[in-house]
Formats: structure tokens, C-alpha cells, sequence
């Protein structure tokens, strides 16, 4: 998944352009803890906060960044 390829990158001083959260978002809402590697779960949960913080996120998945956040702070 290119989507999170770029998220993770960001992790490294890497830059996510507004034009691709929307896809971001779409790739995390479908992917499963283990999609996470571990190095890269705060990055994640960072996004994903700032995502539902701003409510950027799209309605439909919304949700599902929830659940997946919930499980990353789990794993944190």
C-alpha cells in the first residue's frame, strides 16, 4: 500500500500533502493491526488523532480509524 508507504516516510521528516489524506485514511481504515510495523505506531496513532482531532476524516471510516486506534494504543 503506497498510502501507508507515504505515512510512514513521514515518520523520517517526510511530508503528507493535503491531496493524499483523504487516500491515507481509506488505507488505514482497511488495514489491520499487523499492517502497522510496531517502529511505526506512534507515528500512526499521532495521525490518526490529528485526523479525528480536526475532523478531517471522512464520515464513513471514521469509525473504523477509532477501533484502529484504540488497538494501537493498546499495542503502545
Amino acid at each position: 500500500m503506497k498510502e501507508l508507504a507515504t505515512l510512514f516516510a513521514a515518520n523520517h521528516g517526510g511530508h503528507i500533502p493535503a491531496s493524499q489524506t483523504q487516500a491515507i485514511d481509506v488505507a488505514l481504515a482497511n488495514a489491520i493491526l499487523l499492517d502497522i510495523p510496531e517502529e511505526q505506531t506512534q507515528n500512526v496513532i499521532d495521525y490518526i488523532t490529528q485526523e479525528l482531532l480536526y475532523n478531517l476524516a471522512p464520515e464513513p471510516i471514521k469509525g473504523k480509524l477509532e477501533c484502529l486506534l484504540e488497538e494501537l494504543k493498546s499495542r503502545a
